[in-house]
C-alpha cells in the first residue's frame, strides 16, 4: 500500500470531512535569555509544547447545508472530542482559537474550514473530587436504621387480641411467598436457596418473633436484601419497591383489633418496600451503568420510588432520611454518569458481521475492534456474530 492508501478518513466527534491540508506544530518549550554585553543567548528548556494541529477541512455535496450544521455543532461543543487525523490516527483533541469557514461561489458546492486543534491534556492539578458513591452508601445505611426503627414503633401484637396475632402471621406468610415467587420469576434460583431458611421462619413465624418487632424487622429486611446478590438485583428489588409490587388483602376496619391488624399490615408493606428500595440503591450504585441514558433512567426510577415511600411514611425521621438518600442518588448519577458514553442507534443497510459493524463505527483500531463487536452482539442480543440483520436498528455506545 502506498502512503496515501494508508491515510485514515478524517472525522471529529463522528462527523466526517475531507482534508486539503493537515499541519502539525510541536517541539520543545524554549525560553531565550539575553545577557548584558553577551552576544550568545542562554536557553532554558521548560518541557515540550502541546501538540497542535491545523487542519484545512473540506465539505462538499448537494446537502452542504445539512453537513455544515452537523460539523459546526461538533466544532462548537465545549468539550474534548475524538479526532481522527488522517496521518496520526485517533486522538482526543479540543478546538482552540477561532474556526474559520469560507464558501466561494466560484467553487460551487464546497465549504472550506480552517480548524486549530490541540491534543487534549489531563486534568488541572491539584484537583479534588467528592466520593458521591460513598455518600450514597452512607445515606442508605442511615435510612436502613430509620425504617427499621419506624417499623419497631408501628408494629404491635404483644397484648393485643388473638386476631391481631393471627392476622400478622398470615400477612407475613403471604409476603414471604410473594417475595420467593418474585425471586423465582427473575430466575434468581441461587437466591431462593440461600433465603430458604429465612423464608421458612417468616412463612410460619413464632409468637416470640412476632412479639419482638425489632428482631422481626431485621429478619424481614435481611430476607429482602438477599436479592442484592442476583445479577439483576437492582431491577429485581425495584420491582418489589414499587406500590404495585406487593399487596396484602385489605383488612376491614370494623373493630379496634382489626384496626391494629390493618396498621400492622401497613407497617409490613412499608418496611418491605423501603428495604427493597434502599437495597436497590446500594446494588445499582455498586454495579454502575454502561451509558448516560441507562444511568439517568435508573436515577429517575429510584427517585420516583423513594419519593413515593417518603409520602407514604408517617415517621418524620424516615421521611428526612428518604429525602437525603434521594438527593445523594441524584448527585451521584450527575457526577459519575458525565464521562459515560451516549447510547445511539445505527441501522446496517444489509446483513453483515458484527466486526464490520464495529469497523464502520470506530475504524480499524485493533485494540478495541473485537471488544466493540462483542458489545454490539451482547447489547442487541444478536443470535450469531457473523450475521447482524440488516435494516434493524442497533443500540451502540458512542464516546463524545
Amino acid at each position: 500500500m502506498s502512503f496515501f492508501d494508508r491515510l485514515r478518513p478524517a472525522s471529529f466527534r463522528g462527523v466526517p470531512f475531507f482534508v486539503d491540508l493537515a499541519a502539525k506544530e510541536f517541539g520543545p518549550r524554549t525560553v531565550s535569555h539575553g545577557m548584558t554585553l553577551r552576544t550568545e543567548p542562554v536557553h532554558e528548556f521548560l518541557g515540550a509544547l502541546p501538540e497542535s494541529f491545523t487542519i484545512e477541512a473540506l465539505l462538499y455535496g448537494d446537502d452542504l447545508d445539512v453537513q455544515s450544521r452537523a460539523f459546526d455543532a461538533a466544532l462548537t461543543e465545549q468539550a474534548t472530542g475524538r479526532l481522527v487525523h488522517p496521518l496520526y490516527g485517533e486522538l482526543d483533541a479540543v478546538v482552540i482559537g477561532p474556526v474559520r469557514s469560507a464558501l466561494s461561489t466560484r467553487e460551487g458546492r464546497i465549504l472550506r474550514y480552517s480548524i486549530p486543534f490541540q491534543r487534549a491534556g489531563g486534568e488541572a492539578s491539584p484537583t479534588s473530587r467528592v466520593d458521591t458513591e460513598a455518600r450514597v452508601n452512607s445515606a442508605a445505611a442511615i435510612t436502613r436504621t430509620a425504617v427499621i426503627d419506624e417499623f419497631a414503633g408501628a408494629f404491635a401484637v404483644a397484648g393485643q387480641h388473638a386476631l391481631v396475632l393471627e392476622s400478622a402471621r398470615a400477612s407475613l406468610s403471604t409476603l414471604s411467598a410473594t417475595i420467593i415467587g418474585r425471586f423465582r420469576g427473575w430466575a434468581a434460583t441461587s437466591i431462593v436457596a440461600g433465603a430458604a431458611a429465612s423464608a421458612a421462619r417468616l412463612a410460619n413465624p413464632s409468637d416470640a418473633l412476632l412479639a419482638a418487632p425489632s428482631a422481626l424487622a431485621g429478619e424481614l429486611y435481611g430476607f429482602v436484601s438477599a436479592a442484592t446478590a442476583a445479577p439483576n438485583g437492582s431491577a429485581l428489588l425495584l420491582s418489589l419497591a414499587r406500590p404495585a409490587g406487593l399487596v396484602l388483602p385489605a383488612t376491614p376496619v370494623t373493630t379496634p383489633a382489626r384496626a391494629v391488624a390493618a396498621r400492622n399490615d401497613g407497617a409490613l408493606l412499608q418496611l418491605v418496600r423501603a428495604a427493597a428500595a434502599i437495597e436497590a440503591v446500594a446494588a445499582g450504585t455498586a454495579a454502575g451503568w454502561q451509558s448516560r441514558e441507562e444511568a439517568e433512567a435508573w436515577r429517575d426510577d429510584m427517585s420516583a420510588v423513594l419519593a413515593g415511600l417518603s409520602e407514604s411514611t408517617a415517621d418524620e425521621t424516615s421521611w428526612k432520611r428518604m429525602a437525603d438518600l434521594r438527593a445523594a442518588v441524584t448527585r451521584d448519577v450527575a457526577v459519575r454518569a458525565l464521562p459515560l458514553p451516549r447510547l445511539q442507534t445505527t441501522t446496517p443497510a444489509q446483513t453483515e458481521s458484527s466486526l464490520l459493524v464495529a469497523y464502520r463505527l470506530d475504524g480499524d483500531e485493533l485494540t478495541s475492534l473485537f471488544d466493540r463487536a462483542g458489545e454490539i452482539v451482547a447489547r442487541n442480543r444478536v443470535r450469531h456474530p457473523g450475521f447482524v440483520p440488516g435494516g434493524r436498528p442497533l443500540e451502540v455506545l458512542v464516546d463524545e
